[in-house]
């Protein structure tokens, strides 16, 4: 490649070439003509090949690329260069596509035997695929729910296109047949669709309302990936062209279901970060989309779902029992935020697909995405492996943690909750529960009552406390700065005298970043308190410093009440106060939490660590573990006694005691002692004690209950994970040596030229090579045992023409040592 030549060209005339046109003549010495007339220009295949490689893995643009020519033609003077950019692009396009249809093989004359065998796109090789990698009567009753495929929808708003005119003769080569749905059915389509929001979202992801689309002719576009591996699917990407509605998804939903359901018979699960609205009324939406999309009504009936995993921590309680992954079976580890991490990849093109024409834009998105889903495919046996360990390595911890605890509890009391079902019940209108909540409604915490007072002040309520828009921001910013502030004297106070010039440096910046954060809150606290004086409480803490963690924040609660009244700033007490309050709610819970994990931190520290070295690694971590305890401890205590200097609730000094040294005792400590002699005189610390159940016996019976259930939904989902993962590798290799026999068929072929046929051999050569590779790879980790009784096993084959037939083993290890004997859907326990 070194740049633009100009060479004189002469096109063979003798009578054999008579009828062979010029640009077929370019094209045998290896040259892509312009044009297919009277070609006068043209580029090296390899120049578009490395163009290729270059707009994908790199996401350079074309107008980088065509820099990069230019400076290779003629460095310091580009100007005299005629302009070749349009000839570029245009040629990149074809040739890509000339490409797409080479790989895809539909060139060739072989019927093959599955629909979608000649598909333009790459598929995911693990995700079940009916005739592919698995047969439906190889899978029994007790495990269809593992051969579920789990979708996973998401809304991106970073890869927009410009409204700028656009050519009439613009179109896209790959429109329909890849990645992207047919443009045309789904934007008339769009015209006639209502819109259709939701409610409410916690991410306001259905309402667009924080989504600007001035001067833009696309907003965004969502995409359907497989859950478990984040590949895109075909058929389930679509541009957005206001905020994101659920007309988008649902006929991004129906347009890949259809294609999914090609060559058979699949039960789906899907994750959306709203899925607790979108899935409302879905089965009346999809009614009115074209009749072509019409979905088999079992495919609604078995579709479950949920939010992703980071989605949900901004989701009401509701949906945290109604749709939370981490309380489903037959789910393994999944938590479906993987198209998150595909849009990264996807949006460091931005920049150049915005500009482009919607042909243009939809081919190159296409090309991109379908580079994500190579990388992800040639990847897939080490991604499992990496997946495999992950999970038996937890699969054993969580199994320990949680037989220790089903051993020390009551056979009786164990016995009763292992009839109670783990799905949710709702007990009330629109009230849910599960046995992996606690039966009493926590108070709200920090960010509910963020999310509350915000929604709030956007509505406008005359319920509205302060009167002033961002005023929740404010207060709610200035107490985690109290934290910060707490944090940053106890790491100054560790330096003492022997602290290095960079231990300084390091608390002088954060000392700086600190200043910075406590002016900008001074700034804001004399906008909404006015000229108020400084704070006169004579409970507050008055330390005199100059250093920023000493600063005083001027909260309302530093005020006497007297003062805020005269300033008619009262309405920002009661605001603060209901933070205090969920401050406390929130750092008492995590000091519940963390004296569980110390507890489990001792008893892995007696039973695993042995030897000097690794008892000073544990003393370090269980150090560090208390001073965490500690940072929560006062964190509470400091908003107790911000919130009692004014609160007026009589039950607010009976339900925020003083959280002393003696309160932090683990809950195993009383468990174990009430055991012993003088249990008559024992009583729990008032941390671990709800309200709603004054006895002790009924306490003990509800505070472990929950976390009973949760330690065994935790080793259960580590196990489903293992199985899922091994039948994961089998259908990987599935998958390559089922593109080995197609192409191998194409390369037999009649009436083949020398050319096609070896390119299809290659081909085949090409997949059998991933198959062989991954059998070999994985092997080792299908061969594994994992559990005393297990379904059905299967012979892999070795080579062309082996049968793939059911085997038996015992204990998951193969009988038949000469044939590799592999687990399609693993082992359950009895």
């Amino acid at each position: 490649m070194n740049g633009f030549s100009t060479v004189r060209v002469t096109f063979c005339g003798c009578r054999s070439s008579k009828e062979l046109p010029r640009g077929l003549q370019l094209l045998d010495i290896g040259i892509f003509p312009c044009s297919d007339d009277q070609p006068k220009s043209g580029f090296t295949f390899a120049v578009l090949r490395f163009f290729s490689v270059f707009a994908t893995l790199s996401k350079g643009s074309g107008h980088k690329f065509y820099s990069i020519l230019e400076r290779l033609t003629c460095p310091g003077f580009p100007g005299d260069l005629p302009n070749r950019s349009r000839e570029l692009l245009a040629t990149q396009r074809r040739f890509t596509y000339l490409l797409l249809l080479r790989r895809s093989g539909q060139a060739y004359p072989t019927a093959t035997v599955l629909e979608g065998d000649d598909d333009l796109t790459i598929q995911c090789p693990a995700c079940p695929n009916p005739g592919v990698n698995f047969d439906r009567e190889e899978v029994n009753e007790a495990e269809s729910a593992f051969m579920r495929f789990w979708l996973s929808y998401d809304g991106n708003f970073r890869n927009p296109r410009k409204a700028k005119k656009v050519d009439k003769d613009d179109f896209s080569y790959t429109e329909g047949n890849m990645y992207y749905v047919d443009q045309q059915n789904y934007q008339e389509w769009l015209r006639e669709a209502g819109k259709q929001y939701g409610k409410c979202d916690n991410h306001k992801a259905a309402q667009g309302k924080y989504v600007k689309w001035g001067g833009l002719d696309v907003t965004g576009l969502g995409a359907f990936t497989c859950a478990r591996h984040s590949l895109f699917l075909p058929r389930g990407l679509v541009d957005f062209y206001q905020g994101e509605l659920f007309a988008y998804a649902d006929y991004a939903f129906a347009s890949v279901v259809l294609w999914l359901l090609r060559n058979g018979q699949l039960e789906f699960g899907m994750t959306y970060d709203i899925w607790c609205h979108w899935i409302t009324k879905l089965s009346e939406r999809l009614k009115n989309l074209p009749a072509e999309l019409a979905l088999p009504p079992d495919v609604i009936a078995q579709l479950t779902g949920g939010v992703p995993k980071f989605h949900l921590q901004g989701h009401a309680k509701v949906c945290w029992v109604r749709f939370s992954l981490n309380n489903m079976s037959s789910v393994g580890r999944i938590e479906g935020e993987g198209a998150e991490r595909a849009w990264a990849y996807l949006n460091e093109t931005s920049g150049s697909t915005s500009e482009k024409s919607p042909g243009a834009r939809w081919d190159s998105i296409n090309l991109i995405v379908m580079d994500w889903n190579f990388e992800k495919e040639i990847r897939m046996p080490a991604f499992l492996i990496g997946k495999f360990i992950e999970a038996k390595k937890m699969c054993i911890q969580q199994l320990g943690v949680f037989e220790e605890l089903h051993q020390s509890l009551p056979v009786t009391l164990t016995a009763e909750w292992e009839k109670i079902s783990t799905e949710p019940i709702e007990y009330a209108r629109g009230k849910w529960t599960s046995p992996f909540e606690e039966t009493e409604r926590p108070a709200p915490g920090f960010q509910e009552t963020i999310q509350r007072e915000r929604a709030k002040e956007e509505e406008d309520t005359p319920n509205k406390k302060s009167g002033q828009s961002g005023v929740t921001k404010w207060i709610s910013t200035a107490i985690e700065i109290e934290y910060s502030m707490e944090l940053l004297k106890r790491e100054a106070a560790k330096l003492g005298n022997n602290a290095t010039p960079g231990q300084h440096n390091k608390i002088n910046d954060k000392r700086k970043s600190l200043s910075d954060r406590v002016q900008s809150n001074r700034t804001k606290q004399a906008s909404y308190m006015g000229d108020i004086t400084s704070p006169n409480h004579p409970k507050r803490r008055i330390v005199s410093s100059r250093h920023p963690e000493y600063s005083e924040l001027g909260l309302p609660t530093s005020y006497l009440a007297s003062t805020l009244k005269e300033h008619s700033t009262h309405s920002l007490l009661e605001l603060e106060l209901e933070l205090r309050r969920a401050t406390c709610n929130d750092a008492l819970r995590s000091v519940r939490h963390l004296l569980g994990a110390k507890a489990l931190l001792l008893r892995y520290k007696r039973k695993h660590t042995s030897g000097e070295r690794a008892t000073t690694r544990a003393e370090k971590t269980m150090k560090d573990h208390q001073e965490k305890i500690s940072r929560a401890q006062w964190r509470y205590n400091n908003s107790r006694g911000a919130l009692l200097r004014h609160s007026a609730k009589e039950s607010d000094p009976k339900t925020y005691l003083e959280m002393k040294n003696g309160d932090l005792r683990r809950l195993d400590d009383y468990l174990e002692e009430s055991k012993g002699l003088g249990q008559g005189y024992e009583s729990i610390a008032w941390i671990w004690r709800p309200a709603n159940t004054p006895h002790e016996e009924a306490w003990q019976a509800e505070a472990l209950k929950t976390e009973w259930f949760r330690a065994r939904q935790r080793y259960r989902q580590w196990e489903e994970e293992l199985k899922l993962v091994k039948r994961e590798m089998v259908m990987t290799v599935r998958s390559y040596e089922h593109r080995a026999s197609v192409w191998d068929r194409k390369s037999q072929a009649n009436s083949l030229n020398n050319g096609m046929a070896e390119y299809a051999a290659r081909r085949s050569d090409y997949f059998s090579r991933l198959a062989k590779g991954a059998a070999s790879t994985c092997m080792e980790y299908i061969n594994v045992s994992l559990c005393k009784a297990h379904s059905s096993l299967f012979n892999f084959p070795q080579g062309p023409g082996c049968e793939l037939v059911v085997g038996f083993g015992v204990g998951g290890i193969p009988d038949n040592k000469d044939a590799a004997m592999i687990c399609l859907i693993a082992y359950f326990l009895q």
